[in-house]
């Protein structure tokens, strides 16, 4: 990011504790939803598809459990998702904070993305807890996810930064967001494996950077084992020429935010 939001570190801090307050730990259900939810809808897609169901993928290491599998890579899912709806009218409704103070406005996409992301780290701390009670054990191999959760935001802030950027200038932005997240979810292999896609479309998939994403969690996580190379670095770059492109439409755009509000 620019020098000026290393400036106003206190403010992002601020920004993130207050929407963390208030989106999260507000009241005993904002409390559930943060932490105890998703150990309730891991306990629900268990129940339903692997009591109920009986959906197994087969003995592949990290798939006889269609309900750990399929939340193995929902959560980032979630993450990415919430980030970038949210931060889609951020500018927007932030309006008056805007139009009184003067301050980076990068910071309003990046408080959304940071907070989001602490929200998904609580669910996957979690979700190691709940792991080896479904007999599932954690290797050393998580300990490359800490590597990834940098590229993980950069991936996410650059898309925020370009769709709040964009919806100045297009308000229906957000109308057809909600369909283009759930054209994108149901095209990344998160509620089946990657064996069932027909040989013609791999190319397509190998092009999507959110399958790399859940690939890299699903390998570390369930397979204990290191994330296929080509799909870190793909991921890696593609984070950052992602971040590049969102922080650059942005700027470009920073100086008539408060015109078009």
């Amino acid at each position: 990011m620019s020098k000026p939001v290393f400036g106003h570190t206190n403010l992002l801090f601020h920004f993130v504790i207050d929407d963390i307050k208030t989106r999260y730990l507000g009241s005993f259900f904002g409390l559930l939803g943060y932490v105890i939810n998703p150990l309730l809808l891991l306990l629900i897609y268990s129940f339903i598809f692997s009591g109920i169901l009986k959906i197994k993928f087969g003995n592949s290491a990290g798939m006889d459990n269609f309900a750990i599998y399929l939340f193995c890579g929902f959560l980032p899912w979630m993450a990415f998702g919430e980030s970038l709806q949210r931060s889609t009218t951020v500018l927007s409704d932030q309006r008056a904070l805007i139009k009184r103070v003067l301050f980076p406005k990068e910071i309003l996409p990046l408080y959304i993305t940071l907070s989001v992301f602490l929200a998904q780290m609580a669910a996957l701390l979690s979700f190691f807890v709940v792991l080896p009670f479904v007999g599932y054990r954690l290797g050393v191999s998580i300990m490359v996810l800490p590597i990834l959760f940098p590229f993980q935001i950069l991936f996410t802030l650059g898309f925020c930064l370009l769709s709040s950027s964009l919806n100045l200038f297009f308000r229906d932005i957000g109308a057809f967001l909600g369909t283009i997240l759930q054209v994108w979810f149901f095209c990344t292999p998160i509620f089946y494996p990657v064996d069932m896609v027909p040989t013609r479309f791999l190319p397509l998939l190998q092009v999507n950077p959110m399958f790399h994403l859940v690939r890299i969690y699903r390998e570390t996580i369930l397979q204990n084992a290191l994330p296929t190379l080509s799909s870190f670095v793909y991921f890696a770059v593609v984070s950052c020429l992602v971040f590049l492109l969102g922080i650059s439409v942005f700027r470009k755009v920073e100086d008539r935010i408060v015109d078009y509000l």
